[in-house]
């Protein structure tokens, strides 16, 4: 839908473990040889342009294809851990907080996550990377949406705004703070309507 929703009441704070605590690992060592993949990317999806970069990691444009089945386009984010556990833990936290919430259009969506091996830069070894698949956003960021002139005029900023507004309400219901709302972090994608389907994205600093 193209619409933001409409503001939930506010919720009480549920119960939250802190985000740093290790039990979002398994006992196992998740870097370990036996706990890493090996080819399941390459077998399940088709990876197209890289989208952007951010602090983590890249972002490509991907398709999961299952069996000749065409499931549609994502992005996924590949995000370079190599041994450091402790680095892996501080990505953890912007999964873990995507799962804990209910579903909300202003929002993208975090699909799916695993670890395997890649090779994130061009010239360098494959090193363990997380994988994080999530909603594909086809015009991109507001910021490059705003730098090309494509902004209608000060309805569309209204509704943009709105809609990011709708998202940090939501976020807030579940006691989680967005430290890096910027232009850059905001999604849009085509949505039938009047205005661009507006998401919030990257959690990383919550």
């Amino acid at each position: 839908a193209s619409r933001c929703r409409d503001p939930s009441p506010p919720l009480a704070c549920p119960s939250v473990t802190p985000l740093e605590d290790e039990q979002y690992l398994p006992d196992a060592d998740p870097l370990s040889q036996e706990n890493i993949g090996s080819g399941y990317y390459k077998r399940f999806f088709v990876q197209g342009v890289k989208l952007g970069c951010g602090g983590y990691g890249g972002v490509w444009l991907c398709r999961h294809v299952l069996q000749g089945f065409d499931l549609g386009q994502y992005a996924v984010k590949k995000v370079p851990i190599g041994t450091d556990r402790q680095w892996l833990l501080r990505v953890m936290q912007e999964v873990k907080a995507m799962e804990r919430l209910h579903k909300h259009p202003n929002i993208i969506e975090y699909h799916h996550s695993w670890i395997e091996y890649d090779q994130p830069a061009d010239f360098g070894p494959q090193v363990p990377c997380l994988f994080i698949l999530m909603d594909y956003a086809d015009i991109g960021t507001l910021e490059s949406y705003a730098n090309s002139g494509r902004v209608a005029g000060e309805n569309e900023m209204w509704w943009h705004a709105l809609c990011i507004l709708q998202a940090l309400h939501h976020l807030h219901s579940y006691c989680i703070i967005h430290r890096d709302v910027k232009p850059s972090n905001v999604l849009l994608s085509t949505s039938g309507g009047k205005y661009p389907h507006v998401q919030l994205s990257d959690l990383g600093e919550s």
